[in-house]
């Protein structure tokens, strides 16, 4: 999520990632905050349950059936 959970620059774009990366050198709280944004966000995306909760839905509709519920 730009300005969220990281910055964005555009694809080989060299000058923009230097600045990306002086911005992100100069400003530890900005550092922090985006990381802890990501790692909410990367565990509520990736976590284990959510992965195999959607491997199993995914496995469920290729045999036609509803995916046991919890």
């Amino acid at each position: 999520r730009p300005g969220e959970t990281g910055l964005v620059v555009p694809s080989r774009d060299a000058r923009a990632l230097a600045e990306a990366l002086r911005t992100l050198l100069a400003d530890g709280e900005l550092r922090r905050r985006m990381g802890a944004k990501g790692r909410v966000l990367a565990e509520a995306t990736y976590s284990e349950e959510v992965i195999a909760e959607a491997t199993v839905a995914a496995y469920a509709r290729l045999l036609g059936r509803a995916p046991a519920r919890r």
